[in-house]
């Protein structure tokens, strides 16, 4: 139901407290555990077998959840991702943010990272 984007040089430890938490709010405000695709982790597949996979992940997803560290905007591929939710149908609305890291000097560097 979720296809999660995230930074692959963002802090692993506040990349797993921010999906901790989101999925901690989704269990409260839904009674149940979300399913989630979390793009880049597979072990074993090469780039080009990646590539070819993950429109077909993302397409099948429901909506996008968006790990947001201070890396997350300098990863090429968590932008080609982000491209790909939207050149399949997705829908902003079905977008929803995690903050990576989210003490109010992590959250500055997180914005800072994203200004363009």
């Amino acid at each position: 139901e979720y296809y999660v984007v995230h930074g692959r040089h963002d802090d692993p430890q506040a990349k797993l407290n921010a999906l901790a938490g989101w999925v901690s709010n989704f269990e409260r405000m839904h009674g149940r555990t979300p399913s989630l695709y979390i793009g880049c982790v597979r072990v074993g597949i090469s780039p080009v077998e990646l590539l070819e996979h993950m429109p077909v992940y993302i397409a099948r997803s429901e909506q996008l959840l968006i790990l947001a560290g201070p890396e997350l905007p300098a990863q090429h591929w968590c932008a080609m991702e982000c491209y790909t939710w939207f050149a399949v149908g997705g829908r902003i609305e079905d977008v929803e943010v995690a903050i990576v890291g989210a003490d109010a000097e992590n959250i500055g560097a997180v914005v800072s990272a994203f200004d363009a």
